[in-house]
């Protein structure tokens, strides 16, 4: 493989210069064609003699292009791997601490804690604070505006920990890629997740439509 030191000094300065005008391509080509000209105008021999170099130097930036790309697909390859067994140890863990019973755990380094938020900062509560007198926003919605009145809603996955991210995993273990909802007109999607399974089965938005243009009319 060629190297910078099996390139003449004038090269060396050459590529030196360009390194520096990097930013410029239009000044790097007006310094490259000073040099091609002052190459042709010398005498054969050392017009060989550097434009030899010339081509050493484009065949040393080439295995350096070349080795480069290779260091950073490998550098991104690891990344990529490193990132997905990371989210993984995240989750097993996550699933013992749900099977446990588990919420918060501290060793010596880190205080570990399980965040059911969308993975946000998790809410603290202090001990004696009773679900109910949370924000709404942290509160489990019920069905209790839905009708079924007087029926006591038990959540047990919420009450162990267990989050929407932990079941999907789970399902998806066995191969199939399962979806919130498989009603036709389910009315809590949401509006991405219906507009694309409508389009990957259009029969069913006309279902839906003729079921609410039939409710609308005889309501």
């Amino acid at each position: 493989m060629t190297t910078l030191l099996e390139i003449s000094h004038d090269l060396l300065t050459l590529r030196q210069t360009l390194d520096e005008l990097a930013e410029s391509p239009d000044d790097q080509n007006t310094r490259l064609n000073d040099w091609l000209v002052d190459a042709f105008e010398a005498k054969v021999k050392e017009r060989d003699r550097m434009l030899d170099n010339y081509a050493g130097l484009i065949a040393e930036l080439e295995h350096r292009s070349t080795a480069g790309k290779a260091e950073a697909e490998r550098l991104s390859h690891r990344a990529d791997v490193d990132e997905a067994l990371a989210d993984r140890l995240r989750q097993r863990l996550k699933d013992i601490f749900g099977l446990n019973g588990l919420k918060t755990l501290e060793t010596d380094r880190y205080r570990l804690t399980v965040a059911n938020n969308g993975g946000k900062r998790p809410l603290i509560m202090d001990g004696g604070v009773l679900p109910t007198q949370l924000p709404k926003a942290f509160q489990v919605k019920d069905c209790e505006d839905y009708g079924c009145h007087g029926t006591q809603f038990l959540y047990p996955l919420v009450e162990r920990g267990t989050s929407r991210e932990t079941c999907e995993d789970l399902i998806e273990r066995t191969g199939i890629r399962w979806q919130k909802s498989c009603c036709r007109f389910c009315p809590f999607q949401r509006r991405q997740v219906a507009i694309a399974h409508y389009q990957s089965d259009p029969q069913s938005a006309v279902f839906a439509l003729w079921c609410e243009f039939n409710a609308l009319a005889m309501n």
